[in-house]
């Protein structure tokens, strides 16, 4: 049985300081229960984003679902675009693949 995972943000932040990391879950998890794997941080208050771009296409490409916040960041960080791209080599490539059977 597959496990269906979520990249999402949770808040680790204070009172009025807040701070979320961007985890991968289990998508019937709470909001700040236990994370399968951290992929960055997020801090709205000073606008830094930082994220482990290889670890965010690997969770991508084995099906990880983005929240729609965490796809706003992916894109302004230029990681979504990247995973289309790659999508869709991928599909190019195994397009080829068969038809070359």
């Amino acid at each position: 049985m597959k496990i269906l995972v979520k990249i999402r943000l949770t808040r680790v932040g204070t009172h009025k300081k807040p701070f979320f990391r961007i985890v991968v879950m289990d998508a019937k998890a709470k909001a700040n229960g236990a994370y399968i794997e951290n992929l960055g941080h997020y801090d709205p208050v000073l606008g830094k984003v930082v994220l482990k771009k290889e670890a965010i296409l690997a969770q991508l490409q084995n099906g990880a679902q983005p929240s729609e916040t965490v796809k706003n960041i992916l894109s302004q960080e230029g990681i979504w675009k990247e995973f289309i791209a790659l999508k869709d080599a991928n599909k190019k490539r195994k397009a080829a693949l068969a038809k070359a059977k």
